[in-house]
């Protein structure tokens, strides 16, 4: 699988690295595992390494994985922080995936700079 997960300690957040260029149906598969990692340490904040991806997706697929959220029933408070790929397109395309998430009530956060990343998700 192109991801791996751990849990970042003492902070207590479930850290998704995205090892490469991923298929929609690998990134909803990693996103259910993802949460079902989360759920078993008790843990509602995520770290996403996407600094590899070349693209993110379609629209529909960026909906898609939303929906997955709602489907999943992750708990109001998560917070997602997302480390920003390099790729322009792919940057845009994070920039919708953060606005449709806000967008639907999840607490999803871009940045390049993986501390302040995990600053904002520990406070």
């Amino acid at each position: 699988m192109p991801w791996t997960l751990s849990l970042l300690q003492p902070e207590r957040i479930v850290l998704t690295e995205y090892l490469a260029p991923m298929t929609g149906g690998e990134v909803m598969a990693a996103t259910r595992e993802t949460v079902a990692f989360a759920r078993e340490h008790e843990v509602c904040r995520f770290l996403s390494d996407c600094t590899r991806f070349a693209q993110v997706g379609t629209p529909f697929e960026v909906f898609e994985l939303i929906r997955l959220y709602e489907v999943l029933q992750l708990p109001p408070g998560m917070r997602d922080a997302v480390l920003l790929p390099e790729s322009d397109q792919a940057r845009e395309d994070m920039r919708f995936y953060e606005t449709a998430s806000r967008n639907r009530g999840y607490d999803v956060r871009l940045f390049v700079d993986r501390q302040a990343a995990i600053d904002w998700l520990i406070r």
